[in-house]
C-alpha cells in the first residue's frame, strides 16, 4: 500500500508542468550564462492566450525587452531564448527561444516556440 503512495507522488510531480501567468519583470529576470528562470513556466500562458498577436513593436518590447536576435535572415522575427543549454562544453547543445513574428506594419502575427537539438540542422 505505502509503494502506491510513493508512486502516485511520483507520476504527480514528475507529470506536472509548473505554469504560471506571464510577468514582465519575471520574463526579464536574468541570471548568469544566459539563464531565465522564469521563462519556461510563462510559455503556455503566452502562446495559448495568444498574448503578444496583434501588438506592435513598442509593446512587445515593454513587455518582454529587447530581443537577443543574432541574424539578419529574418528581420520581422523577434527571438527570446527561453532554454540554452550547454552541456558539458562551451557550444550550446540544446535551445529553446520563443519566437514573434511581425507584418511589415510591425504588428505580431504569430508567435511560436522553436526548438534545436545538437546534430540537427
Amino acid at each position: 500500500m505505502r509503494q502506491i503512495y510513493i508512486l502516485s507522488l511520483v507520476i504527480l510531480l514528475t507529470g506536472c508542468d509548473i505554469q504560471t501567468k506571464f510577468d514582465s519583470e519575471k520574463w526579464k529576470e536574468y541570471q548568469d550564462l544566459e539563464v531565465y528562470p522564469n521563462r519556461e513556466a510563462m510559455l503556455r500562458d503566452i502562446i495559448e492566450n495568444k498574448r503578444f498577436i496583434g501588438q506592435d513593436y513598442q509593446i512587445v518590447i515593454d513587455s518582454l525587452g529587447q530581443p537577443e536576435n543574432y541574424t539578419d535572415i529574418n528581420k520581422n522575427e523577434l527571438w527570446y531564448p527561453v532554454i540554452i543549454d550547454y552541456g558539458m562544453d562551451i557550444d550550446p547543445v540544446y535551445i529553446k527561444h520563443l519566437t514573434l513574428t511581425m507584418d511589415s506594419d510591425s504588428i505580431v502575427t504569430k508567435v511560436e516556440i522553436r526548438e534545436w537539438k545538437q546534430g540537427e540542422n
